[in-house]
């Protein structure tokens, strides 16, 4: 996966319209084959991990190819809920290591977050 991401971001599209479909239709055949992957799973706890995982590297993906900034909310919410599922699942499994990785990533994210919303209610008290 980290290949492919890498690959991609060394493509160099001209026109942004193309760059965004060709974003989109890499994201929506890399979300069907792990849906069906997800599919053939029996665990929960798996399907879990996977959904934080595919969320966090969705986001990673979405910045590296420039489709989302690091200050977007599609971006800091995929990683807010990417960390979070990705800590749980790591709860889950007795990995300290990772629920502690985990843990902050998401911390940091809702810093993040914080920090958008009140520069967009400091931006919107100036407009008004």
């Amino acid at each position: 996966m980290t290949v492919i991401i890498y690959l991609l971001s060394t493509i160099r599209l001209t026109d942004s319209i193309k760059k965004r479909r060709f974003c989109a239709l890499l994201f929506i055949l890399i979300f069907f084959t792990v849906l069906l992957k997800i599919l053939s799973m029996k665990d929960i706890n798996l399907i879990i991990g996977v959904s934080g995982m595919v969320l966090l590297l969705g986001a990673f993906a979405l910045n590296l190819l420039k489709v989302k900034t690091q200050d977007s909310h599609t971006y800091v919410i995929m990683n807010i809920l990417g960390g979070g599922i990705s800590t749980y699942y790591a709860v889950t499994l007795d990995a300290v290591p990772f629920v502690i990785l985990e843990a902050v990533w998401t911390a940091f994210a809702v810093y993040k977050l914080a920090q958008i919303s009140i520069l967009l209610k400091k931006t919107s008290i100036k407009d008004g």
